[in-house]
């Protein structure tokens, strides 16, 4: 009886090529995959953010602007905030080289300022009253010239507000007129002209009748008060002496290098008084790219650290491939033997490993 020379090699490559199970190898590589992937992804993302950040426009000019920040305990007089801000301004514009200076409760690109509900005399709101709240920012004359915002409207803050009067019936009283921005315009007016009209806010709750009606004087371009803002929100602008806020800082516009003022504001300031605390003195531009440099850094740090992952996850599937090759180096020269084509080996060579990472993927 004869026996097929070919059945050895047949019941060997059968054998060779029988499907194993998962190994805790295997499943190494694949959560290695996995969390690669996950970092990725991530990194991506946040890349995506950081451009999208950078690429939309500021809304103001940076460059050449000194920002001066100063804080009061949050039990200091009112009329001692407001009379130290104005000594200040009042020797700032005197000082050589001071194009303008102006004051602000929150420089731009710091974050979001306080918020409020309000009314708009005599006109619908878009949304009930609960649902309607704007920005409001606290600075003075000559903050918009100063750091760059076109005045696209109208005027600007008065030099000093008038007391507020008197209103009609009790509707409250009427205070000096406000700045708002585009968006603003856009969301409560629309095509209409906002110049003349009354806004209130309500400070504190959506259903307190505003205590003060402010008219709107102008208009001025929109500025990213966030540095993860995409899109502009409605903002009113405030003459500094109509609320209260013990953050304040000052900007001063110079006509060369604002650094090179620092010392000189920072004298100013103590004159005005001593024991006044100020917490910075650096050029506008600086304070941003501080703020934006947080940011790069968490991208480029997570970027890196997907890309060690990822390097990592390479490693282990090729040496996971490279075992696997070689265990069935006798299997592929069999089915090279019994015929199969080259690109088929390639395929079951690569096979397990594109599972895996399809797996961890």
């Amino acid at each position: 009886m004869k026996s097929d020379p070919l059945a050895g090699l047949r019941g060997g490559a059968e054998g060779a090529s029988r499907p194993r199970p998962l190994s805790a190898r295997n499943l190494l590589v694949v959560g290695q995959v996995a969390l690669s992937m996950v970092l990725l992804v991530a990194a991506f993302l946040l890349a995506r953010s950081f451009v999208r950040m950078t690429s939309v426009p500021l809304g103001f000019e940076p460059q050449r602007v000194l920002a001066v920040k100063t804080s009061f305990s949050w039990g200091a007089e009112e009329a001692r905030v407001h009379g130290f801000s104005r000594e200040v301004l009042d020797r700032l514009s005197f000082l050589p080289g001071v194009v303008s200076a102006a004051l602000v409760d929150r420089l731009p690109l710091q974050g979001e300022s306080q918020s409020s509900p309000i009314l708009i005399r005599d006109r619908a709101l878009p949304r009930p009253a609960s649902e309607v709240s704007v920005l409001f920012r606290a600075v003075s004359r000559g903050y918009f010239a100063t750091v760059g915002i076109p005045l696209l409207a109208g005027d600007d803050l008065p030099v000093e507000p008038t007391s507020p009067a008197q209103g009609e019936g009790a509707r409250g009283q009427l205070g000096s007129p406000v700045v708002v921005n585009e968006a603003f315009v856009r969301t409560f007016f629309g095509e209409q002209d906002p110049l003349g009209k009354w806004i209130g806010m309500r400070r504190g709750s959506a259903e307190v009748e505003p205590q003060t009606w402010y008219p709107i004087g102008g208009v001025v371009g929109d500025v990213r008060q966030s540095p993860r803002q995409t899109g502009s929100q409605p903002e009113v602008y405030l003459h500094y002496t109509s609320t209260y806020w013990p953050i304040l800082s000052f900007v001063v516009k110079a006509q060369g290098d604002p650094a090179e003022y620092g010392t000189a504001i920072r004298a100013l300031i103590h004159q005005v008084d001593p024991a006044q605390v100020v917490e910075s003195v650096e050029p506008l531009h600086e304070e941003l790219s501080q703020t934006v440099s947080s940011q790069r850094l968490q991208t480029v740090t997570l970027g890196m650290i997907s890309a060690l992952a990822l390097l990592l996850a390479g490693i282990g599937l090729y040496g996971l491939l490279s075992s696997h090759v070689t265990l069935r180096t006798r299997e592929f020269g069999i089915r090279l033997a019994l015929g199969a084509l080259p690109r088929q080996i390639l395929w079951a060579a690569l096979k397990p490993g594109l599972v895996l990472t399809l797996a961890g993927a």
